[in-house]
């Protein structure tokens, strides 16, 4: 596989993370300190990490 395809996946796999977190009100990881953040949210951080 391909790193965008890799990557692709990751940004699926945290969406999913995120909808579990908000829609039914789980905290995934109580004590990890685990803050997912919002799809716009992680969008932007990705581009800006790839512009770096």
């Amino acid at each position: 596989m391909s790193h965008v395809a890799f990557l692709l996946l990751g940004v699926i796999a945290f969406y999913a993370l995120y909808l579990v977190k908000t829609r039914l009100g789980i905290d995934i990881f109580p004590n990890g300190g685990l803050h997912l953040p919002g799809p716009r949210s992680l969008v932007r951080r990705l581009i800006a990490k790839v512009r770096r």
